[in-house]
């Protein structure tokens, strides 16, 4: 979308201790006015702050969703928003078909990972209301550790090598089906088209870059344009498709919820706890190794100075950003499983686990640490020469990390093996 149709800067969220959280602003609120100039979009609202950064009070105006002005006076710098440019949206044709009420995908929820947020959203249109976190775990998501050589981004994509997605929806009894690479555009084209004329929005995969999902929402101009919902909008209502996804998960009918709603989600966590024991005792799946058995391949290549040394310069840079992804969804994916678990305990929907629980608990708590520590010496520089910080002793430190990770898992295998509730 040309910067030229962009309409204006809207509030989508505060940080801690914003300067307007508990002024009267909302999300939803425009921004258009810092220090009695009109801001045109974020790069200019960066150029203004620099502009007035020594003046000791600035005036903005803020525009609210019923069209009325407020003018606040603050501190420069940092506003404390989180802000969204907001574009024209698209023209409707005649020929246009949507399926209406998808909410908007925001990046500063979506950028842990944007298959769960986007589905999070979808399965709202099916009148479900489930936490994101809920959606990770029962897919058993943060439970999975795999690895390959190549090291692409696709190792912490929920549909490569271990499935999450076939486990989830087997867990909640959503029909669907996959259509990927090996399915030609014109499939993937017909699907879409199929599944928006049953009045059912699409999981999708690559339609804005080449690892981020989102939601097919609808189709116009003689089937050749697609309306999505996506981390890279910029308008309020939903925008084109730039081009066509290389995946998407089509819902073959209505999930019926009503069983989970009633037995408040029993069922799923008792297949997410045996699934993820299970996970333990799986050295590959789909080309993908995993468990300790990928721990031990991932520790091989970091550990293979030699291929580092003789690798060009990109592709050294790409699998350094790749192994840096994979090191911190591995982090984030132990907190989502320590906190998962406490809300077990505190919630006693298996009393007779409580002692396993409690032990499991610390486990993944104490590999948190080790990753977070493992992190602090990563450097994530952008600079031309990344080998300085990712060097051979760089990777030794994750090595050493990786290591003690092998250890715990081991202790986690005792315990999860034992878990009452899926013996």
């Amino acid at each position: 979308m040309s910067k030229k149709s962009i309409k204006g800067l809207q509030i989508i969220g505060f940080y801690p201790n914003s300067q307007l959280a508990k002024s009267g602003v909302e999300k939803g609120d425009w921004l258009k006015e810092y220090n009695g100039e009109e801001i045109k979009d974020e790069q200019h609202l960066q150029e203004l702050k620099l502009k007035f950064q020594h003046a000791q009070k600035v005036i903005i105006k803020i525009v609210k969703k019923d069209a009325e002005e407020q003018y606040f006076e603050i501190l420069p710098g940092d506003l404390g928003l989180y802000l969204a440019e907001i574009a024209e949206s698209p023209e409707i044709s005649e020929d246009a078909k949507r399926i209406e009420n998808i909410g908007r995908l925001e990046i500063k929820t979506g950028k842990e990972n944007t298959f769960f947020y986007s589905l999070h959203k979808l399965l709202q249109k099916f009148d479900l209301e489930i936490e994101v976190e809920k959606l990770i775990v029962f897919a058993c998501f943060p439970f999975r550790i795999q690895f390959k050589k190549d090291i692409s981004e696709n190792l912490v994509d929920p549909t490569f090598g271990f499935d999450c997605s076939k486990t989830l929806f087997d867990s909640m009894n959503i029909s669907f089906e996959t259509f990927a690479n090996n399915s030609s555009k014109k499939k993937i084209k017909k699907e879409l088209i199929n599944s928006i004329n049953r009045g059912y929005p699409i999981l999708a995969r690559g339609f804005f870059g080449e690892k981020d999902w989102g939601i097919i929402t609808g189709y116009q101009n003689n089937k050749k344009d697609f309306f999505c919902r996506s981390f890279h909008d910029n308008t309020i209502d939903y925008s084109i498709a730039p081009q066509l996804p290389n995946k998407i998960i089509v819902f073959n009918e209505d999930p019926n919820f009503t069983e989970i709603k009633e037995n408040n989600f029993i069922n799923q966590h008792k297949k997410c706890l045996s699934q993820a024991r299970d996970l333990f005792f799986v050295d590959e799946i789909n080309g993908y190794y995993q468990g300790n058995k990928s721990i031990e391949k991932w520790m091989e290549f970091l550990e293979d100075d030699e291929f580092f040394d003789e690798i060009e310069r990109k592709e050294f840079n790409r699998m350094f950003f790749a192994n840096d992804t994979l090191f911190t969804t591995f982090q984030h994916n132990c907190i989502i499983v320590y906190e998962y678990l406490e809300k077990l305990q505190q919630e006693e929907l298996f009393p007779e686990s409580k002692r396993h629980l409690r032990r499991l608990i610390k486990f993944y708590k104490a590999e948190s640490k080790i990753l977070e520590d493992c992190l602090k010496n990563i450097s994530r520089s952008t600079s031309k020469n990344l080998k300085k910080s990712w060097s051979k002793r760089t990777r030794k430190k994750e090595v050493t990390a990786l290591t003690k990770i092998y250890k715990k898992n081991r202790e986690i295998i005792t315990v999860i093996d034992k878990l009452p509730l899926i013996l």
